[in-house]
């Protein structure tokens, strides 16, 4: 099929026959409510028989408006409220207002996108013909039919050449800034046959034959011949014969007869274009005659088409009446409907802020009734920072959608790290038509936690990197929630004033002089997991106001089976009367490439530790107090290596082991202490330690 170009052309004719055979009411196709670029023209379907009238001022259009005759360009900028008034042959009115605004606004810059927006604003009101090649530009898309606006990307509109429609179509128009509409005209290209046999009888509604000529004498098959001075009802499921001559008998005047065929079945069936197409089965010869809004018929058709623009719905009723041989048979209302807008595409609300979150997400997917919906969820991929690019990330991952039962989607955090989810979705409606994609993007991580506190993020702060927290405080809620938490501390950072208990696995990483101070009542318990700290610098000053608190023996780190990992620390705790660093029982303790500095007014240790694993390596410890104790271990294992202990006070030990399994090697043990005993050691061992290994241990001051 040669496909012509399409021209830009203003039309202005009357609007009778407008919807040909089809049973509409009336409506005001153009303007409509909303915001447009551009002036707009005054389109309304009057129905035979009808007048219409409108006003731009607010007042009735009966009284004090214009009698429509066909459309207008209403050349008014600004608030328009226009009101229309359809009235009837019986009297019965039809009112409707109109408010829009005229905005106006310049064409877009892009010479293609000037000259099409231009050529369509000016007409106000294009011609198109059927089987013609509308070129909407790609940089443009364009919304057809009815509010609400649902926009496709501008492309080549073709109606098949076989379709019958003349109608007018609303286009609006976008750049992504302005909104452009005007209404494009439909014109079949199809013609039809114009033919009709001259018999002295009529068919009314298919089953009644009506004798108008009473020259003649008529039969019906096998019946007797006869004037019937009444219609007369027949059965169309069968065929039948009429038969007439003239009532004055002559050899030379002939007997006539016409075949009446049974009724056909009239098929609608979808086009390959997406239009209906209309045909019957039954005996050949019957046509299709169109019924105009004023009754007439003027074209006959072996078929026809019905069909609209990629992006519009068109649906109704056609009247059409049926030849026979072309002879009036009857007419038949045949609804139709041809769908090739696509629906909205979903909406997406999602429990989380933004495209970040710290726990689960759930996906509210919104779409229209009637639709199905399809998605594609593509993740978790594990990534390491939430300031990822989705586009990057997801560009070779393939995407495998599947109809949704709920309209929620929940997307899981992993426990490996921050997990990176793309989420797309499309409705699709009863004619197959999809909508545009709807994507969304997330990343869920549960496990990496940036606090700064000279951060600025405010309100914002979500514990990224980007926007980090700034206060251990905001880290609560997530920790213990999660198996496995990572902390990436930058500064001064103070611990709450209470007891913090960690019953998931907490890595704390210090960057840029990371440092944790815990106030007076601050003190963290490990229970059930695991808490590692690195990089940074901790410490620990009691409140050594008099009082009931500075009476009470205090455990700065309490482990109970658990697992405590220090590298890379440097930490010191001043506690007031009496106070241990690190309290474990039945847990595991690991200290390298670190220094711990305890101190107090009687009694202090840096670490206790009952029927747990003790591994202290390459670190140096110290202990000032009135009885000074660097390590304290009953049952267990022990194992001190290549560590600087030293104990300033009155007296004390630098370790104290009671059934233990003990391997101490290569350490330096130095005591400055002001009372010392005739059988004070550096390391004391009951008769129940088992020693696999003391060597290379130098000591002074014992």
């Amino acid at each position: 099929m040669n496909k012509k170009s399409f021209g830009l052309k203003v039309i202005i004719f009357a609007l009778a026959g407008l919807f040909p055979f089809l049973c509409t009411a009336q409506e005001v196709i153009s303007p409509s409510d909303g915001v447009w670029a551009n002036r707009q023209s005054l389109v309304i379907d009057v129905p035979s028989g009808s007048s219409a009238y409108y006003s731009l001022s607010g007042n009735d259009p009966e009284s004090s408006g214009f009698a429509y005759d066909g459309p207008v360009l209403l050349d008014v900028d600004g608030d328009i409220l226009l009101k229309v008034t359809v009235v009837s042959a019986d009297g019965t009115r039809f009112k409707k207002d109109v408010l829009y605004t005229v905005k106006n606004a310049p064409y877009p810059e892009k010479a293609e996108l000037y000259d099409f927006v231009r050529n369509c604003v000016e007409a106000g009101i294009v011609n198109y013909t059927a089987g013609a090649v509308l070129s909407v530009p790609a940089g443009l898309e364009y919304s057809l039919g009815r509010q609400p606006d649902c926009f496709e990307t501008g492309k080549n509109l073709v109606l098949s050449e076989k379709t019958v429609v003349s109608r007018y179509i609303p286009c609006t128009l976008t750049d992504g800034s302005a909104y452009w509409r005007f209404l494009i005209h439909v014109n079949p290209v199809m013609t039809g046959v114009y033919s009709r046999r001259d018999v002295p009888f009529e068919i009314i509604d298919w089953e009644t034959v009506s004798f108008a000529n009473k020259k003649f004498i008529y039969k019906i098959d096998d019946g007797w011949w006869q004037q019937p001075k009444l219609p007369l009802k027949i059965d169309r499921s069968v065929n039948h014969m009429i038969s007439w001559q003239p009532v004055d008998y002559a050899s030379e005047n002939s007997v006539r007869f016409f075949v009446l065929p049974p009724k056909p079945q009239v098929h609608q069936s979808k086009a390959s274009s997406g239009a209906v197409s209309v045909s019957y089965s039954g005996e050949p010869g019957y046509k299709f005659g169109l019924i105009q809004q004023d009754g007439s018929v003027s074209e006959l058709y072996d078929s026809f088409e019905i069909d609209t623009f990629q992006g519009d719905r068109y649906e109704g009723t056609y009247r059409t009446g049926i030849f026979y041989d072309s002879v009036y048979q009857g007419e038949l209302e045949i609804p139709f409907s041809v769908n090739k807008r696509v629906p909205q595409k979903p909406v997406i609300a999602s429990s989380a802020r933004n495209n970040f979150s710290r726990r689960l997400v759930t996906l509210g997917i919104q779409s229209l009734p009637g639709t199905d919906v399809y998605a594609s969820v593509t993740g978790p991929v594990v990534v390491d920072s939430a300031d990822v690019s989705a586009d990057v990330l997801f560009a070779f991952q393939k995407e495998n959608f599947k109809k949704l039962d709920t309209d929620k989607i929940v997307l899981h955090p992993s426990n490996d790290g921050a997990a990176a989810y793309k989420v797309s979705v499309y409705s699709e409606d009863s004619s197959r038509n999809r909508s545009a994609v709807t994507e969304y993007n997330v990343v869920i991580d549960t496990c990496n936690y940036y606090v700064d506190s000279k951060s600025s993020a405010g309100e914002f702060a979500d514990g990224t990197k980007e926007r980090p927290y700034t206060s251990f405080e905001q880290l609560l809620p997530f920790i213990n929630e999660n198996r496995f938490v990572n902390v990436i501390l930058s500064g001064e950072t103070a611990m709450p004033q209470k007891n913090i208990v960690i019953s998931s696995n907490v890595q704390i990483t210090g960057k840029n002089d990371g440092r944790i101070v815990f106030l007076p009542k601050s003190s963290l318990t490990v229970r059930n997991a695991s808490l590692v700290i690195s990089d940074c610098i901790v410490s620990y000053a009691a409140n050594h106001t008099k009082g009931e608190e500075s009476k009470i023996s205090a455990n700065l780190i309490q482990v109970e089976r658990g697992v405590l990992d220090f590298s890379n620390v440097e930490l010191s705790a001043a506690f007031a009367k009496n106070g241990t660093v690190i309290n474990a029982e039945n847990s595991v303790v690991t200290v390298k490439n670190s220094g711990i500095t305890s101190s107090a007014d009687s009694y202090s240790s840096a670490l206790a530790a009952v029927d747990s694993k003790i591994s202290i390596r390459n670190s140096t410890v110290t202990t000032v107090s009135g009885t000074a104790i660097n390590f304290s271990a009953q049952g267990g294992i022990f194992e001190l290596r290549s560590t600087q202990c030293k104990i300033v006070g009155v007296m004390g030990r630098i370790a104290e082991l009671f059934d233990t399994q003990s391997s101490v090697t290569d350490n330096t043990f130095s005591a400055d202490l002001k009372k010392q005993l005739s059988n004070t050691s550096a390391v004391y061992a009951d008769s129940r330690n088992v020693s696999v290994e003391y060597s290379g241990n130098k000591e002074s001051g014992f």
